[in-house]
């Protein structure tokens, strides 16, 4: 498993994580928070949990949570914690 936490230049994070391991993401996310939900686009889609809203993308088989709050940073936190 491979698991890091990327400083954004907006002050934000990013929790980056190999193709493999997005369904351990997400049970991370579910027994931390409870429910996730997500809202699929076309290139990118809005993940809810723990009253936060994240981007995932996909690109070129790297997958990232993107916040852009506070609260965002500390869930992502709490779940790269939980991975370790």
């Amino acid at each position: 498993m491979n698991v890091r936490i990327l400083e954004l230049s907006n002050g934000h994070i990013s929790l980056e994580f190999g193709e493999k391991d997005v369904s351990l993401v997400a049970m991370a996310a579910t027994k931390l928070f409870g429910e996730v939900s997500h809202k699929p686009y076309i290139m990118a889609a809005e993940v809810y949990f723990g009253g936060a809203k994240f981007i995932y993308q996909d690109e070129w088989n790297d997958p990232c949570l993107i916040s852009n709050t506070d609260l965002g940073d500390a869930c992502l936190l709490r779940v790269y914690e939980e991975m370790k």
